[in-house]
Parts: C-alpha cells; structure tokens; sequence
C-alpha cells in the first residue's frame, strides 16, 4: 500500500492518491484520490484501515481512510497532537499511537482515544508483533500495551527478529541485561557486555556481544550454551535452521541446539556488515557503496 503525490508543474494543485497493490504479484487493487491534504501515510491497521496525518488550516489530525473504498472513516484532532515540533503516527496491534514531543494518545480502531500517557522524550517508537509498543525514554523504556502501560529503568534491546515464542517480553539493557513480562515484572538477568544483537526463536534468546555467543532460555534465563567468537560481532540473523553471526571477516553458522560452530565463509573483502533482504543474505561495506549477494 502506498500514498502517491502528483504535483502539477503548471499549477499549484496537487492530487493525492491512496494505491493498494497486492505484494505478491504487484496487481493494483484498488486506487482512490484522497483530499489533497491526506499525504502522509502513518500507519495501516487491521482490516485496511490507513492511518494519515494531517494539518488543515494549522489544526493537526489524524484521517482513518478505507483502503477498500477510499472512503473516510473517522477524523480526529488529538491532544498529543496540539505540541510544537509535530507529531506522527503508529499502529500497533489493533490500536494506533498518535505521538506528540511530551505525550501519546492511545486510539481504537473507531476513533477514539482509550488514554494520554506523558513522555519525557520522543526517540522512536517501535511496534512489536504482540500487540505492545516501545518507545525509548530518557534511561528508561516506556512499553505501552493494550490495556496498561510499563515504564522500565534502562535502554531498551531492539530484538532485530522475533518469531512471536515468548509474547510480552522486553529487555533492557543497565548494567546488565534484564527480560521482564508484559506486566513489567523482572524474569531473568544475564550479566556480561552490553548485547549487539538479539534473535528471538523457539522461546530461546540469542545474544550476540563482545566474545561471543549466549543462548538462554527466554522462559527462565537459564543458560543454554556459550560459544566463543572473535571479532566485532553483529546482529545475528537466522534462517530458522541454524544461527548466522558475522564476525567482521567471516560468517559464521552455529547450531541452534548445542551453539556448535557448523560451517564458516569468509566473506567479501571490505563487506562487513551482513544482512537479509528478501529472502537474500547480503554482504555490504560499511558505507554502503558495495553490496554482494551471498546467498
């Protein structure tokens, strides 16, 4: 789904398009023109309700538009909204957050807003696939759910893949690595170097940081087993097979069960940084000038 601006070169009209296309063909499902000032796609929710963001005459809103109809559901001016230095918006479950310099508002599928929560700062916000949203605070870590909202001491662990096996967890990062549940409730603690990266799979927690690899059950914390590994090691990514760590030189493959080293490439001279991008395991330089397909 994607938003399209045209801009006439002859006048100062502008046409806004709302163009639904199918991603596994690229078919067009469906296009309709918006009103002119519907240009900014924030969010899309269950059933195909768009999210926009607007401002009409200097009054920021927010425009819930059918994606199958083009028609407009709902309109609302928020309070979070109202702040200087802007606001957006982003779903997440069945709800969106419409987030301003100082606060949120928590808004349904109809419209309405459930609840305000304050924030001491506006870092990002990042939606996780159970239904919460985590939104970095000043050390802190503010998780806001369906129904409650979680304010954690110490910085948020971005998990970089998430198979949806341990729903409610957070981790954050103070001294020490700590996981706490939906209800903000402290489960395990893994003690050791700040985490580069996190993998989530099968209810096990995979952290990559300086001298290696730890996997630990992400019901209980225990330590499933440790693999040592030189190098600058990034975000490990998965295939859901073994475990892939690069390490600045080499890729690595590591067994899920027993962390055992399988295989290792060495890989391109100067391409350092190792990701997936459609379904493909790329290798680029750091600046990103170069990209090789590994596989």
């Amino acid at each position: 789904m994607r938003i399209t601006d045209q801009q006439a070169n002859t006048t100062n009209a502008s046409q806004v398009h709302l163009v639904v296309v199918d991603p596994k063909d690229g078919r067009v499902l469906a296009e309709h023109q918006l009103g002119a000032e519907l240009s900014s796609l924030e969010a899309v929710l269950r059933g195909g309700l768009t999210v926009i963001a607007t401002s009409r005459a200097g009054r920021p809103e927010v425009v819930a538009v059918d994606a199958a109809s083009g028609a407009e559901r709902w309109r609302a001016a928020v309070p979070a909204a109202g702040g200087l230095g802007g606001f957006g918006a982003v779903g997440f479950g069945d709800l969106v957050a419409v987030v301003g310099v100082t606060g949120l508002d928590v808004l349904g599928l109809d419209g309405a807003i459930h609840r305000s929560v304050s924030l001491t700062s506006y870092a990002g916000a990042m939606p996780r696939s159970d239904g919460r949203l985590v939104l970095p605070q000043e050390a802190a870590t503010l998780v806001v759910g369906p129904d409650r909202d979680v304010r954690l001491d110490g910085t948020e662990v971005g998990i970089a893949s998430d198979d949806g096996s341990l729903p409610g967890l957070t981790l954050v990062s103070a001294g020490t690595m700590r996981a706490y549940d939906a209800d903000g409730h402290q489960r395990w603690e893994l003690a050791g170097a700040s985490p580069a990266g996190v993998v989530v799979l099968g209810g096990v927690v995979y952290v990559t940081r300086d001298g290696g690899v730890t996997a630990v059950d992400g019901s209980t914390g225990t330590v499933r087993w440790r693999t040592d590994l030189r190098g600058p090691l990034l975000t490990p990514l998965t295939d859901g097979r073994v475990l892939l760590v690069a390490t600045g030189a080499d890729l690595a493959a590591l067994d899920l069960r027993t962390g055992a080293v399988l295989w290792r490439a060495a890989l391109p001279s100067g391409h350092t940084d190792v990701m997936a991008f459609g379904g493909l395991l790329v290798a680029r330089t750091p600046d990103g000038s170069s990209t090789d397909v590994m596989g």
